[in-house]
């Protein structure tokens, strides 16, 4: 109705209090309640003006419509969560008086994400020290969320080690099935291997993909330097002119990977592009800049630079900057080694930045670890993005596996990744896995289009 009469938007605009709701359809309960009412009302007034037969009838064209109208056009989901979870079960028998949890990942305060932490603090009675307020303190802000923000990517510093303590902090819950995209640049498994080596932390157990740990009364080792902290195997691909553009113009280029880029015209000095603003773990990584020039410019002469930014472009990580002759009218990679040091929280951007003498184009940013290979050929599944149950398998490379359940894991998507590059032309992949009764089917898609590139059908083994 709000396309047609506005009131909803009325009342978030103008109403003190009405946009802190975070869940607007939760006012279908006071809706459906009120229409139910009125239904009876008007199915009496009905019958005091009209026959029984005509008044039956517009009654059920009203019904109908009110269906219609609320129906949700889609089917309708359901989240079982487990009563008595072995993590929780452990917490509450350990907990010593006064102590708090911290569940990962940590929001702001005001996170719809945390229900699911309310639910088992429920079951552990034991409180939380990252919790759920609509209105946020901003001291909780700055003396928990930012000093804690770096546990999200499995960084537990022996400073935040000591602070944990301080607060009566002794167990973390780490929950790898709650970890969406906004959390970090990189998939859950990245943190949950990176938990599992902090010299801060003492893995108890899991629960599925909810994981345990203590923290340690004692400092214990030192912080792992970078070239010790786990990696991920997943890539970062970002297209240039889908970041938020500054100077750049979005432009049609054939040669560009999808058939755009983001274009700096001659003679215009600055900054082509921003963001995309991701949240990065502590590690040593290289960043692939695909550009080229367009045009003349004398030999020597400064055409582009780019460089990795953290702090909204106040602190520049590293940079880099080619002339003439380096960018030539092909598109290449400017190549940029960085590295992000631990102990601090990164929101990082890849920027470029022209100056003008010629007309440049950049095409897009693509992100890997520096310490593997590219390209890379091998990969295990439970390091990439999936859905189902980690389990020990005996017969697996790693002695892991990703199992899908009929019946307790949905139907969709199970294992997604890697998003890495490879140069054109014929390739071979292959997948180890068993299925009992049902296969799998396989898709190999573009990073650029999204469009498949080809498609395998996974039959049952039998095993």
């Amino acid at each position: 109705m709000d396309p047609y009469v506005g009131l909803y938007t009325f009342f978030y605009e103008h109403v003190p209090a009405f946009k802190f709701s975070r869940v607007p359809h939760k006012i279908m309960v006071v809706a459906v309640t009120a229409l139910a009412a009125l239904t009876g009302y008007f199915a009496a007034w009905l019958r005091e003006r009209m026959s029984v037969g005509m008044a039956r009838t517009m009654l059920a064209l009203f019904v109908a419509a009110l269906v219609f109208d609320t129906h949700p056009r889609q089917a309708a989901g359901i989240c079982r969560t487990d009563p008595n979870n072995p993590v929780y079960v452990t917490v509450s028998m350990e907990a010593f008086p006064g102590e708090k949890v911290v569940e990962i990942p940590l929001w702001p305060g005001d996170s719809a994400w945390t229900s699911l932490y309310q639910y088992y603090a429920l079951q552990s009675r034991v409180p939380m020290l990252n919790g759920y307020l609509p209105t946020v303190d901003p001291n909780y802000i700055e003396k928990v969320f930012g000093v804690l923000f770096s546990v999200n990517a499995g960084e537990v510093t022996q400073a935040q080690r000591t602070f944990l303590r301080e607060q009566k902090v002794g167990h973390l819950i780490f929950h790898e099935e709650a970890y969406p995209p906004e959390v970090m640049a990189f998939p859950a498994p990245l943190a949950r291997r990176r938990l599992l080596q902090s010299p801060a932390l003492t893995y108890r157990g899991r629960a599925d993909r909810i994981f345990l740990f203590t923290v340690n009364d004692e400092p214990g080792r030192n912080d792992l330097p970078v070239e010790r902290l786990a990696v991920s195997p997943v890539g970062l691909f970002f297209e240039s002119e889908a970041l938020p553009n500054i100077e750049g113009k979005r432009a049609a280029d054939p040669s560009a990977g999808n058939g755009a880029a983001l274009r700096g015209e001659r003679g215009v000095n600055g900054t082509l592009n921003a963001g995309p603003y991701k949240n990065f773990p502590p590690g040593s990584y290289v960043a692939r800049f695909r550009a080229r020039r367009e045009g003349e410019a004398p030999a020597g002469t400064p055409l582009l630079t780019v460089d990795v930014a953290a702090d909204q472009g106040r602190k520049i990580v590293a940079s880099t900057t080619v002339t003439a002759e380096q960018l030539r009218e092909e598109y290449a990679d400017i190549v940029l080694p960085f590295t992000l040091e631990p102990g601090t929280p990164w929101k990082v951007e890849f920027r470029a930045v022209a100056t003008g003498a010629a007309e440049t184009w950049i095409d897009s940013v693509y992100v890997t670890f520096a310490s593997l290979p590219d390209p890379l050929t091998a990969f295990e599944a439970e390091e990439l993005t999936s859905i189902g149950e980690i389990l020990a398998d005996p017969d697996a490379r790693s002695g892991m596996a990703i199992a899908l359940r009929p019946g307790r894991d949905p139907a969709g998507v199970m294992l997604a990744g890697p998003t890495r590059r490879y140069e054109a032309g014929r390739h071979e992949l292959g997948f180890r896995y068993k299925a009992e009764r049902a296969g799998a089917v396989v898709t190999l898609s573009s990073l650029l289009t999204g469009a498949p590139v080809a498609r395998l059908e996974l039959p049952p083994t039998g095993e």
